[in-house]
């Protein structure tokens, strides 16, 4: 079963990733490398949340390779505040429990 990891402990595992579709990207030029991890549970807010906000979100943490980090939602909101998180659990799969 997992657990929460707290953010001070470790983060979550990354992998590059290229950012093929980029409007302001001219011809022949390198296309962004950045690192960023599998989706994950995290305890935070998204950065413009309502009052209401959910205290568990689903993320992934970013590093675009010049110096910035981040945790970004699935609307690509930014999260904020995040202290820990959670890898998903396994998918259910009929007769699995």
């Amino acid at each position: 079963m997992s657990k929460w990891i707290p953010v001070t402990e470790r983060l979550p595992e990354m992998h590059p990733e290229q950012d093929i579709y980029n409007p302001w990207m001219q011809i022949n030029m390198v296309a962004d490398t950045f690192l960023i991890s599998d989706f994950v549970l995290v305890t935070g807010r998204r950065e413009r949340a309502d009052d209401d906000d959910p205290p568990i979100l689903l993320g992934r943490y970013e590093d675009d390779l010049d110096g910035r980090t981040y945790w970004n939602g699935l609307n690509c909101e930014n999260i904020v505040d995040v202290t820990a998180w959670m890898p998903l659990p396994e998918p259910y799969e009929e007769g699995n429990k």
